[in-house]
């Protein structure tokens, strides 16, 4: 599924560009799907890469399916349990997204100091970068994002990610894809 942003969608991206026009971004990183793309024409004017490891999670079995049909305690759960069930349906765990997302950041962020970056992404994927940034995020329950939401960090927060990946032995990735 690869759907077009609706109406509301369009006016939820025309409100980020009013937020946003003000930041001169030296770079912009985009998911491939179509929404993504429309928000990025809409929100940023200057050169952009397509990066495939911002695309949306995948759902699988649940892709389509509404979101009061879903147990999202198991789908967003880390444990060997949720991680079957995850599989069984062929649905893309948070570990799957950070495992994809987390090297693209390291790279990203290690690039670019001082550098206004931005990323144009989905939900589930900014959860995961939300948790890149902050662990009580990154192993508590998703909980949501508001649509089109900006989210900020600076030089600081930045660093602090960088140096504890680093310190973990996580944040030498190399990626030969985006």
């Amino acid at each position: 599924m690869d759907p077009e942003l609706n109406d509301t969608g369009i006016a939820q991206a025309k409100k980020s560009a009013e937020q946003l026009k003000h930041i001169d971004f030296d770079m912009c990183y985009c998911s491939p799907y179509k929404r993504a793309r429309q928000t990025r024409d809409i929100v940023y004017k200057g050169e952009s890469i397509i990066a495939n490891r911002l695309r949306e999670r995948d759902f699988g079995e649940y892709e389509g399916v509404s979101f009061g049909e879903v147990d999202w305690d198991m789908i967003d759960a880390r444990d060997e349990k949720a991680l079957r069930h995850m599989k069984s349906k062929k649905c893309e765990s948070l570990l799957d997204v950070e495992n994809r997302v987390f090297p693209l950041l390291d790279k990203i962020l290690g690039e670019s100091k001082g550098k206004n970056i931005l990323l144009v992404t989905h939900g589930g994927v900014a959860h995961v970068i939300r948790g890149y940034f902050d662990e009580n995020i990154r192993y508590g329950v998703f909980s949501g994002l508001g649509e089109a939401e900006i989210m900020k960090f600076d030089d600081d927060a930045i660093l602090q990610a960088l140096q504890k990946r680093k310190k973990d032995g996580l944040g030498e990735s190399r990626i030969t894809s985006l």
